[in-house]
């Protein structure tokens, strides 16, 4: 299974490449939180993560890893990236988070139900 997420934001089709360990670093460096420790938080239910931020760190950090493997620069910066996503539908960083777990292949991701985030994740 491709390690990539495909996603269009503010008219621009970018490629997040997921699941290696510069991901996981940018993802830090961005949000200042652990992935995989905001997921297990999520998935026991141990306290209120912020879903946006998450699916904020994804793209970033996808997007960023995907050009630093190809030697391109960048198209959006972090703060381009993150106000797009302020702007986007409601459950824009939803469909990220569902889609990395699913290219991750967390089998019991935070919160999930057949592979997609229960309503009581949400609407906590």
């Amino acid at each position: 299974m491709s390690k990539k997420i495909t996603t269009s934001l503010d008219g621009k089709e970018l490629t997040l490449y997921v699941t290696v360990p510069r991901f996981y670093n940018l993802f830090k460096q961005a949000t200042g939180k652990d992935l995989l420790v905001m997921a297990a938080l999520m998935k026991d239910n141990q306290e209120m993560v912020d879903l946006i931020e998450i699916g904020k760190g994804i793209v970033y950090a996808g997007y960023y890893t995907e050009c630093q493997r190809n030697k391109v620069t960048p198209v959006m910066s972090k703060e381009e990236i993150f106000e797009a996503i302020d702007f986007t539908e409601d459950n824009y960083h939803i469909k990220i988070i569902n889609q990395w777990s699913e290219v991750s292949n967390l089998s019991d991701v935070p919160g999930e139900q057949n592979g997609q985030l229960k309503e009581s994740v949400l609407t906590n």
